[in-house]
């Protein structure tokens, strides 16, 4: 369990995303953005978003199109795997 999540927000330049996290003390790399939220009563919740050079999945992965960027893909001659679902809305 982490103790402390410390996130520190500035103005982001385009080297640097204004946002720093810390976890325990230890800056957490490649964080894009971060959001915190809360309630009355309740835990605050970090949802960080972090980018990454290669990212490696122990599982399966599903990913799911809208039907307008597929469309758009294909017009730039992407052609979906075989029984790769696409969303109609």
């Amino acid at each position: 369990m982490i103790n402390t999540i410390e996130v520190k927000a500035s103005i982001g330049s385009f080297s640097h995303s204004g946002v720093e996290v810390t976890l325990d003390g230890k800056v957490l790399p490649g964080v894009r953005s971060a959001d915190v939220s809360t309630d009355v009563g309740y835990i605050p919740t970090v949802t960080v978003e972090l980018t990454a050079r290669e990212v490696i999945v122990d599982g399966e992965l599903r990913v799911e199109l809208g039907a307008a960027t597929a469309e758009v893909l294909e017009k730039l001659g992407w052609t979906p795997p075989g029984g790769m679902p696409v969303n109609q809305s």
